[in-house]
């Protein structure tokens, strides 16, 4: 209601300037009349004067030079003059400014600019309030919707999702590892590492992304050849338990179980092995204290068969 009452007395105030206005311009209007009308009315009476000796209000009214008009021809003498006369008072009329008259223009202005102004807040704001109920709505499903988002992601462990553009995959660790990248000689490689258990925990489970840039390409099975080789030159007391074709995904690849000993700890590991394309080969290997390797098989299988080739 308030918005509205300004409305109108705004409204008001511009009827009753517009109404001034147009006072203002009768009466100047009507006194230009009342100062031309003795000149008009003396010219009328006298005898026709020549042009040179009419005294105007401005010289440029009349074209002197003009031989058009015969000065001493009576009615197209007195038609000429009235019509330079009238052509000399548009032009004061243009060239002066009433104060009064300006005052009512600007204030008119002002106040139609104010209504116009008030018109398009009223406008905004009506709109600003059903913009704000939709915001309020899409907000609460938003968030509604980001709450079961991160409550999935927590229970896929996507928190834990590490991706290697430049290499081509992606795998999901265990959510509570720590993973770290590195290189192997000209192997590059990412490690996610176990909690330690106390003080007593001789060894950190861990999986190991192993990526290799190969000069010839290999098959599947000469590629698990070169990395049995490899692994029985570089690991102390190697010995192959188990060696199988699996699939993770669409890919298929090799599951190695062997032992090793580090440091006289006794370890035992599963490797999967993936011929990749464009000469690269990857090895996701888990690897527990012998001892332990049972509880953590799981999540070694579990990591190996997220593995995706981008």
């Amino acid at each position: 209601m308030r918005q509205i009452f300004k409305i109108i007395v705004l409204m008001a105030g511009l009827v009753l300037a517009l109404v001034v206005l147009s006072g203002c311009n009768q009466q100047s209007e009507d006194n230009q009349a009342s100062t031309d009308q003795p000149l008009v009315t003396a010219l009328e009476k006298s005898e026709p004067t020549p042009l040179e000796d009419i005294e105007l209000k401005t010289f440029d009214a009349l074209d002197l030079t003009s031989d058009t008009v015969n000065p001493y021809e009576g009615d197209d003498y007195l038609a000429y003059v009235n019509d330079a006369k009238l052509r000399d008072r548009d032009e004061l009329k243009t060239a002066t400014v009433n104060p009064l008259e300006a005052m009512v223009d600007a204030l008119a202005s002002t106040m139609i600019s104010m209504v116009t102004d008030l018109g398009n807040a009223i406008a905004n704001g009506l709109s600003g309030l059903d913009t704000g109920s939709n915001t309020n709505t899409d907000t609460d499903t938003d968030t509604d919707t980001d709450d079961t988002d991160t409550s999935d992601e927590t229970e896929t462990v996507v928190v834990n999702s590490y991706t290697n553009a430049d290499s081509g995959f992606s795998i999901v660790f265990p959510s509570d590892w720590s993973v770290t990248e590195g290189t192997d000689g000209d192997k590059n490689t990412v490690t996610a590492k176990s909690a330690s258990e106390g003080a007593g925990d001789a060894f950190l489970e861990n999986i190991e992304v192993v990526i290799e840039e190969l000069v010839l390409a290999f098959d599947l099975e000469e590629y698990t050849d070169s990395v049995i080789t490899q692994l029985s030159t570089d690991l102390s007391e190697f010995t192959e338990v188990e060696r199988q074709e699996t699939k993770i995904g669409s890919l298929t690849v090799k599951r190695i179980v062997y032992t090793h000993n580090s440091g006289g700890t006794p370890l035992k590991s599963v490797t999967y092995v993936v011929a990749g394309e464009l000469l690269k080969g990857y090895t996701i290997t888990g690897t527990a204290e012998t001892s332990k390797f049972a509880s953590f098989e799981s999540d070694f299988d579990a990591a190996a068969e997220s593995f995706l080739l981008e």
